[in-house]
């Protein structure tokens, strides 16, 4: 028996009994990301474990003991952040799951995991991965699926992967993908996806958020918003000069209340591979600060540049400061990487990084117009599905209809390199959990929230925004709302 675990009576402390519990489920958690899902690890900032373990049925059973544990770890005997974290280790298990089961099912699902596995070869500049240890995981990783779900359908996207693969010497597993592939079927057989969360949402609460957004797009687009010459000084031969745009949004952006300041991360070029992932921009958390992956996207001269610019520092917003880059610092301060790594929720850090947007157009009126189309961009995906879910497909498609007299600029307009698609839901899903939350951003300031109560929720990991409430109400309580 540890001495720390005894109370002054010679007994056993449970508080400190399940608190070591508890941190023993998060270490085996990232054990087994590091091991079973080495590429999600390497994009988390944790270092994968070689040699990797491509066969599911050992995750799995892996998984499940996990859970056991897990599961008899006494909540009462917990504070509330704690428990809080429990359920959110308990939330990614069944992540973890439902990930096995598509992988187990689906040749597309281990095309993308080959994706991740090209971008991070692609990106390793530390040499964590060795090129022949991530085939032998792949191989594995396809050997283990169901015999006909390695005939993955085949896209345009699924062909630019193999090349890549075979860009980056893993011919061994383009030749065994490649002997079972089936071609895209027709387009009439593809039925979109329904966003994550679409049951549980009220549709007219979606509907009426989307059309107040679209109503002050209507408004914003009859305006002038020509850029300000600060604002132009962002650009270097027609393309965005992103070192500049984020030094312009640290300074514009900054929050008051770091108590350290904000440390900026790295800004790197995305290869091939990470484009393909995220064609603009994407974050990793890594170490530190952080890396930011971006691609350069010149300007299109031909429609409206001054629009084009704002979307792409919107973009650079999201990924940066005040979004993604801004959560993972205050996280990693709080939490450390490791925990934060199987906190993070995606609804939590993108519900935050979609209402981050709106800090923008306080601190910076120009972009008033580009972070009302970007929420428009992912509020009517989820609107229409959860009209369709709820009301079917005709309500759905008045919607539409009313979405575009409304504004018709929202279709006619859109910046280059964008446009409204269906996958865009699930950010709106995320984005509506966190607008209740936190009402809508004020000067870094909620209705709901003092500066305090917003750092700790930030600090709480990324968990889902209701758990990141909860923590956040603990540590500042009582929380008294200041301007």
């Amino acid at each position: 028996m540890r001495g720390d675990e005894t109370d002054p009576t010679g007994g056993r402390d449970p508080r400190k009994i399940a608190r070591r519990s508890l941190d023993g489920a998060f270490r085996r958690s990232t054990h087994w990301l590091r091991t079973f899902r080495p590429f999600t690890a390497w994009l988390e900032g944790l270092s994968p474990h070689g040699p990797f373990v491509g066969q599911l049925d050992i995750a799995a059973t892996e998984l499940r003991r996990l859970g056991r544990e897990i599961g008899r770890i006494p909540e009462s005997s917990l504070t509330a952040p704690q428990r809080m974290m429990l359920w959110q280790v308990a939330a990614w298990t069944r992540t973890q799951r439902k990930w096995l089961a598509t992988t187990v099912t689906s040749g597309s699902a281990v095309l993308e995991t080959v994706l991740l596995g090209c971008v991070c070869l692609e990106e390793d500049d530390e040499n964590e991965l060795d090129p022949r240890l991530v085939e032998d995981y792949l191989v594995g990783l396809l050997r283990s699926t169901d015999p006909e779900a390695r005939r993955p359908t085949i896209t345009p996207r699924g062909r630019t992967i193999l090349r890549l693969a075979a860009r980056h010497g893993l011919r061994r597993l383009v030749d065994e993908l490649d002997r079972g592939l089936v071609e895209h079927p027709p387009l009439g057989t593809i039925h979109a996806p329904t966003p994550p969360g679409v049951p549980d949402l009220k549709p007219q609460v979606v509907v009426d958020t989307l059309l107040r957004a679209v109503r002050e797009h209507a408004a914003a687009s009859g305006r002038s918003h020509r850029s300000s010459p600060n604002f132009r000084r962002l650009v270097a031969d027609g393309v965005l000069d992103v070192s500049a745009t984020i030094s312009y949004l640290a300074d514009r952006l900054n929050p008051p209340w770091l108590a350290d300041g904000l440390r900026l991360p790295r800004i790197r070029r995305g290869g091939p591979a990470a484009t393909l992932l995220a064609p603009h921009a994407f974050f990793r958390y890594a170490k530190g600060a952080g890396d930011v992956f971006h691609r350069p996207v010149p300007i299109d001269t031909t429609g409206d540049p001054d629009r084009d610019l704002r979307a792409q520092v919107l973009m650079i917003a999201h990924e940066v400061l005040p979004g993604h880059a801004l959560h993972h610092q205050q996280a990693v301060s709080s939490l450390g990487l490791e925990h934060a790594a199987v906190l993070r929720d995606g609804h939590g850090v993108e519900g935050w990084a979609v209402w981050a947007e709106g800090l923008v157009s306080v601190s910076l009126p120009e972009m008033v117009e580009t972070v009302l189309w970007f929420r428009v961009k992912r509020l009517l995906p989820l609107a229409m599905a959860a009209l369709r879910h709820h009301r079917g497909h005709d309500a759905a498609r008045r919607l539409l209809v009313e979405v575009a007299r409304a504004s018709p600029t929202l279709f006619t307009a859109a910046p280059a390199g964008h446009q409204l698609r269906v996958t865009n839901g699930a950010y709106g899903a995320a984005y509506l959990r966190t607008l209740e939350l936190l009402g809508e951003p004020v000067n870094w300031t909620a209705p709901r929230a003092n500066r305090a109560w917003l750092r700790a929720y930030l600090g709480a990991g990324g968990m889902s925004p209701e758990r990141s409430a909860v923590v956040a109400d603990v540590m500042t309580n009582p929380v008294t709302f200041h301007n």
